[in-house]
């Protein structure tokens, strides 16, 4: 019997479940693409295709367990609650090395911000209990916790003259962290937090995630569900096995084990039986395969409760480090705390691999995001990532711009590629943005400039779906300078008043493509200041889509957006071809 144990390619949860299996063992010294490619070059018995398959040694499966969740707990400690309770481990050092005149009402309400939100609530948590049971001598911790009260101030006195009580909670806050800190703590209130705010959104209902288990170590539940299994199942003498698991088609001895455990994906076979041909099921998968999809949640990236994984499945070798890129960029910009960070991932991380010159080339790509609970899908085609490639420079600038809908921000950065990811053209979003500029500046965090980088987005990407093919974009800047020297007219006769009525009438004329309506505006704006209207403008009455780039140039020009400020690098840059 061979001890070699080969994996290929499947469905895009088996290739998380591949990807999240690499990330764990990688991380303890364990590659196991590395180890392909040497099997490869040596005696490689199993006839292992390297651009599909990869294969590693039974060993790699001893201790897995506990590397499984240490890979989770230590790559998003910074996302869970146990996290958060021993981060502020810095912030509580540096109070008690405060100066008196440093002290302020602000510090002191983050202190009682971090006990009442963080560290009594979490700890009062019914999972912090269960995690609590299987830790010795943790009642020390849960009792100096529940004796570290949050710090009021009445109206006739002053932060110092709390300074005694301060300083008292700040070191028992230290003295609870310094005991969560120990490996015991980190082991079990680590693994259930990866439970329930990660693992639960691949898979549920079964091991650690069954209510009804009776084994209450989270470790020993996992293990003896999805490794030991993994592991007598490869051992085991298959020649009498009937029947053939659904994902690699190895010889499996019953139907026990399905696919209903993954999350939003299968059925109880043995409770609906009415969803499947005749009511007998047959689909079924080995129980390696079972272990394969557990490692989804580490083959997935997660950031402020978004998942993303990248489905590059044109061959291994890409697969692994599209998502490697993507697990970097994700957690750098999740640590830094910005929210755009699964868009911002896949362009970084489709950057970085272009510019490494890795064995990828731009073709259709699946993309799956986590949101809301639930799964949803994209393919970025070919022109939409070199859309992205070439308009790297446009899209930089949207990083922080933002505005505030119905008490939610929305990030230009983050909607903008989510309209590209779906093909859409930016039109109406580019209407929006204006007329919330013009509307409401209070709840507006962006400028007419970051609008005018979604215009030459807006313009590239109609030029890769074959609509303005012939045009050049300089055409943006020639509209939005006739605009401004428009708004200079308005100034010189004390009637910038009026820009604003002019303005709301043309962005509903572009956005009901009635041409008629704004050459109608226009004749009365140029005849007011007494001029003739610029031969361009009947240039680009030829198609909707020239109309509508030059219109809306046009009224960002005259809302404000000099001309003379453009950025001749900045251009130069955005006309780079991909090669």
């Amino acid at each position: 019997m061979s001890d070699i144990i080969r994996i290929s390619l499947g469905d895009w949860q088996y290739n998380a479940g591949i990807v999240g299996l690499y990330n764990i063992l990688e991380k303890f010294g364990m590659d196991i693409f590395k180890f392909t490619q040497e099997y490869v070059e040596g005696e490689n018995i199993e006839n292992i295709d390297i651009r599909y398959e990869l294969c590693m040694p039974k060993t790699y499966l001893e201790n897995f367990t506990e590397k499984y969740y240490s890979y989770l707990i230590d790559t998003y400690i910074n996302q869970i609650s146990y996290g958060k309770i021993i981060g502020f481990k810095s912030v509580a050092e540096d109070f008690l090395k405060l100066e008196d005149e440093d002290w302020n009402n602000e510090k002191l309400d983050r202190i009682n911000s971090y006990i009442r939100d963080t560290l009594s609530y979490y700890i009062k948590s019914a999972s912090y209990k269960s995690a609590f049971e299987l830790i010795e001598g943790s009642d020390c911790v849960v009792d100096i916790v529940a004796n570290i009260k949050a710090i009021s101030i009445k109206k006739k006195e002053s932060v110092l003259d709390k300074k005694e009580e301060i300083y008292d909670v700040c070191n028992k806050i230290l003295e609870a962290i310094n005991i969560l800190e120990k490996p015991e703590y980190k082991k079990y209130l680590g693994g259930k937090n990866i439970i329930y705010s990660l693992i639960r959104k691949n898979w549920d209902g079964v091991s650690v995630l069954n209510r009804q288990v009776k084994e209450k170590d989270i470790y020993k539940e996992f293990d003896n569900y999805f490794v030991k299994s993994a592991t007598e199942y490869l051992e085991s003498d298959k020649s009498k096995y009937k029947y053939k698991c659904f994902c690699c088609e190895s010889p499996i001895k019953n139907l026990d084990v399905n696919l209903s455990f993954l999350t939003n994906t299968g059925f109880d076979t043995a409770r609906k039986p009415s969803h499947i041909w005749f009511f007998q099921n047959d689909i079924a998968i080995c129980d390696f395969c079972k272990l394969v999809y557990s490692c989804m949640p580490a083959g997935f990236v997660y950031g402020y409760d978004k998942g993303i994984f990248i489905n590059a499945n044109s061959n291994i070798e890409a697969l692994l480090n599209v998502n490697s890129k993507l697990k970097n960029n994700v957690l750098e910009n999740a640590f830094n705390g910005e929210k755009s960070v699964t868009y911002k991932g896949i362009v970084e991380s489709i950057m970085s691999m272009k510019k490494e010159s890795v064995h990828y080339e731009l073709s259709d790509v699946q993309v799956v995001f986590y949101e809301d609970e639930k799964y949803r899908f994209n393919i970025l085609h070919e022109n939409i990532l070199k859309i992205i490639l070439k308009c790297n420079l446009n899209l930089d600038r949207l990083k922080y711009g933002c505005f505030k809908e119905n008490k939610k921000y929305i990030y230009l950065y983050e909607e903008t590629l989510r309209k590209l990811f779906n093909n859409q053209n930016l039109f109406l979003w580019i209407n929006k943005l204006i007329h919330y500029y013009i509307s409401n500046k209070s709840s507006c965090y962006y400028t007419l400039k970051n609008i005018e980088h979604i215009l030459y987005i807006n313009f590239q990407y109609l030029k890769e779906v074959g609509l303005m093919e012939n045009k050049d974009k300089s055409v943006i800047e020639s509209m939005r300078k006739y605009g401004w020297h428009m708004r200079q007219e308005y100034k010189a006769k004390d009637a910038v008043k009026k820009i604003d009525g002019i303005s709301y009438r043309m962005l509903n004329s572009l956005k009901t493509s009635n041409v008629n309506a704004f050459m109608d505006i226009l004749i009365r704006c140029y005849m007011y200041i007494g001029k003739e209207i610029p031969k361009g403008f009947i240039d680009c009455l030829n198609s909707e889509e020239e109309f509508k780039t030059n219109g809306y140039a046009f009224v960002m020009g005259f809302n404000g957006v000099d001309y003379r400020e453009l950025n001749d690098k900045e251009s130069n840059d955005n006309d780079k071809e991909v090669k």
